[in-house]
């Protein structure tokens, strides 16, 4: 639903898929997603922080997360955020290049 600009419907499978698996980190880093689709960054960092609480290690949340931070002006945050991600994988390619865009450096 979501790739059909259908956000709210999106939200509604994925309350449903918590109801079915509240305990799955991937749903709740999904819902980050659409949250943040729909520039709706705290509720979505919130989700993320969700994901997090249950799987650590969870690179795309963490990514994710540095996103809606940083369109909250949470630049540090957000930075840290990536920085974890990295620590979890040096080799995740985009949370490096977002990490450098973030922080307007051309290495890290």
């Amino acid at each position: 639903r979501q790739a059909l600009g259908d956000l709210p419907g999106a939200l509604a499978d994925l309350d449903r898929a918590h109801e079915l698996a509240p305990d799955a980190p991937g749903a709740y880093s999904d819902r980050g997603d659409i949250l943040r689709f729909a520039c709706r960054h705290g509720e979505a960092v919130a989700a993320y922080d969700t994901a997090l609480a249950m799987d650590p290690g969870h690179t795309w949340a963490w990514g994710s997360r540095a996103l809606s931070l940083e369109a909250l002006g949470r630049v540090e945050e957000a930075v840290a955020s990536l920085d974890e991600a990295l620590r979890i994988d040096p080799g995740y390619g985009w949370a490096r290049e977002q990490r450098q865009r973030m922080m307007g450096a051309d290495t890290v």
